[in-house]
């Protein structure tokens, strides 16, 4: 099980308190980005450890986010704030510290699910661009003597 050390202390995740994790969530956890948000860690770390199952809100509350057992998530969005700002904070990670990094972990829009994205194997080739007249062949110069000589030969 993965747990985060108290938020007041020098080492805040050892690899002895994360053994199964990689170390781009290691990363993540130590980073600065993370470092003043013990919720958000505390999130990243429950989604990472329940990420091959489906994830309730209410459980998400309960046993991540510290809620009572008599929260309603239909009435409380506290869940889905907490979720909204792990995105962002993720996106602030990866633009900042986490360039370096091979993988992303995102959440998708609508969903509670932590998952990996590892880059494609090959690149996508960018062409430069090029103007469509360029592109597309001149029309044939005889194109134009054609309707000309058609009517021509009908009259």
């Amino acid at each position: 099980m993965i747990e985060a050390a108290p938020s007041n202390s020098p080492e805040v995740l050892t690899p002895a308190v994360i053994p199964e994790a990689p170390t781009a969530l290691v990363a993540i956890l130590r980073s600065k980005c993370f470092e003043k948000a013990p919720t958000l860690r505390a999130l990243i770390l429950y989604l990472w450890q329940h990420r091959e199952e489906p994830i309730s809100e209410y459980a998400i509350a309960t046993e991540a986010l510290g809620r009572p057992s008599h929260f309603n998530p239909k009435t409380d969005a506290t869940v889905r704030v907490q979720i909204s700002r792990l995105r962002q904070r993720l996106e602030k990670f990866y633009e900042d510290e986490g360039q370096h990094l091979s993988g992303r972990f995102a959440i998708p829009l609508g969903s509670h699910q932590l998952q990996r994205e590892m880059p494609a194997e090959t690149e996508a080739i960018v062409l430069p661009a090029v103007p469509i007249q360029a592109v597309l062949p001149p029309p044939p110069r005889h194109s134009r003597w054609v309707p000309i000589l058609a009517s021509l030969c009908a009259v």
